[in-house]
């Protein structure tokens, strides 16, 4: 979903956890530490740089390694929801300050976060009751796994005010599941 704005970006402190009856299940936080050759600066002041906490996500991975084995591993895809501390270190060159270094702090949250934030204008019910996969998709707009059998939507179901609720909903009642975060996001 978008464009790649950076790219192997040295994480550190990084804290994961996970609660499987909370509604956000995957939530974490960790520090970026960001230094480059052009001297500049990833601290977020707009809300379209990259680790501005609208909308951008943060691709986790790591390495596995046993002897001469090495793979890197995908953890997870995290919607940057709060930057709690950001600093740069600067010093003084030629008689210009340039940046040597970003101290970011990040906190995370799965993708389904962003759909939690969303509403429904008014009292709605489901637009097509042939199919809760097909439903899900269109409240969520998230890539779906399709890993129960599509079932057809009874006409007693009505969304309750949050997006995210009402995917629930449909998944706990109609498909007897738990809509859960892959590490593809």
């Amino acid at each position: 979903n978008g464009e790649r704005r950076l790219a192997d970006i040295p994480i550190s402190d990084v804290r994961f956890s996970e609660d499987a009856d909370a509604t956000v299940q995957q939530s974490g936080s960790c520090t970026v530490r960001w230094t480059d050759e052009f001297a500049s600066s990833v601290l977020p002041t707009a809300v379209t740089d990259p680790l501005a906490p609208f909308g951008a996500t943060l691709h986790v991975s790591c390495f596995v390694v046993a002897g001469e084995f090495s793979e890197r591993v995908r953890y997870g895809r995290f919607l940057i929801v709060d930057v709690p501390s950001a600093r740069d270190e600067e010093m003084q060159f030629r008689g210009q300050w340039i940046t040597t270094g970003s101290t970011v702090q990040l906190e995370l949250r799965e993708p389904l976060a962003g759909i939690q934030q969303e509403s429904f204008d008014i009292p709605t019910a489901p637009s097509d009751l042939t199919s809760t996969w097909a439903e899900v998709g269109r409240i969520s707009g998230a890539p779906l796994v399709r890993s129960v059998d599509d079932a057809v939507i009874p006409r007693s179901i009505m969304y309750p005010d949050g997006k995210l609720d009402a995917v629930y909903e449909l998944m706990n009642v109609v498909l007897d599941a738990v809509p859960h975060v892959t590490a593809d996001g």
